[in-house]
């Protein structure tokens, strides 16, 4: 009698799985599995700050900077930007978090309230920038050229400065936890 029930409930298990099958129609829309189509979702989002940038030049991005309400702060998290030139760039109030501005150059860049987590600087060149007032977390400097910048105010807990040029960096050991 056990056998007989549990047969009678893998014969409607199966009956069941079947009607459900042939409700929905197989089509090719439907045979798609929706993971691919989360992962392309996934894909990076176009950089339109980063793309702007490298468009306009450093003369016209500043010349848009200008012109552009004091609140736009742009974003370039995860932006690219390894070995531009981009000297005088006004950057102030900017994300910069985890972007790559490996081997860049920004001398005397306006850096200033900018957000600088993650971010890879390692190699660029910052002679005369101004960092002021910004929070930079974990970031890499190593072998980087901070002579003559200003780091006052600024926070650099937990970045990596091995081999970076820091003569004439002005910074304060009153806002900054860590001094050299």
């Amino acid at each position: 009698m056990r056998a007989l029930r549990v047969e009678t409930l893998r014969t409607a298990a199966i009956a069941l799985a079947a009607t459900a099958l042939l409700a929905t129609p197989l089509t090719e829309a439907s045979a798609t599995p929706t993971a691919p189509a989360r992962a392309q979702q996934a894909v990076k989002k176009p950089d339109p700050w980063g793309d702007t940038l490298k468009q306009l030049g450093v003369q016209g991005w500043n010349e848009f900077r200008r012109n552009s309400p004091s609140t736009i702060h742009p974003t370039f998290v995860e932006s690219d930007l390894s070995g531009l030139n981009l000297d005088g760039v006004n950057l102030n109030g900017a994300d910069l978090s985890s972007a790559n501005l490996r081997d860049t150059s920004l001398e005397r860049a306006d850096l200033r309230d900018s957000d600088m987590w993650f971010t890879n600087l390692t190699g660029a060149d910052l002679h005369g920038a101004d960092l002021s007032d910004s929070s930079i977390f974990y970031s890499t400097f190593v072998n980087a050229d901070l002579s003559d910048s200003t780091l006052t105010r600024a926070n650099l807990t937990n970045s990596d400065f091995t081999g970076a040029n820091l003569v004439g960096a002005r910074r304060d050991c009153k806002w900054n936890p860590i001094c050299w």
